[in-house]
């Protein structure tokens, strides 16, 4: 996933400096999901699930993804914290 986003450089009368006024995001180089073979279970053990292929190893303290290892090669390049956000309203004013 590619997520960009763009901020406003200045103020406006609508937009403080550093507000994000736009974005995007969109899937890159999604391999096929291979599913695992009849009978397999997933493993959990402390903070860290196997599955097939898979390793999840997550953070004890606040849930996030901290290593996705598949076949032994590391996909994430940092931790994968939680990032909620919503759209602005009216009512935010």
């Amino acid at each position: 996933m590619v997520r960009f986003w763009f901020a406003a450089r200045e103020s406006s009368p609508a937009t403080p400096a550093g507000s994000v006024v736009a974005f995007d995001e969109f899937e890159v180089g999604r391999s096929k999901p291979v599913a695992l073979p009849r009978g397999t279970q997933p493993s959990v053990v402390d903070t860290v699930v196997t599955a097939g292929p898979s390793r999840l190893e997550f953070d004890p303290e606040d849930g996030a993804l901290l290593s996705w290892q598949v076949d032994g090669h590391e996909i994430l390049t940092g931790p994968l914290r939680r990032n909620y956000w919503r759209a602005l309203t009216d009512n935010d004013r």
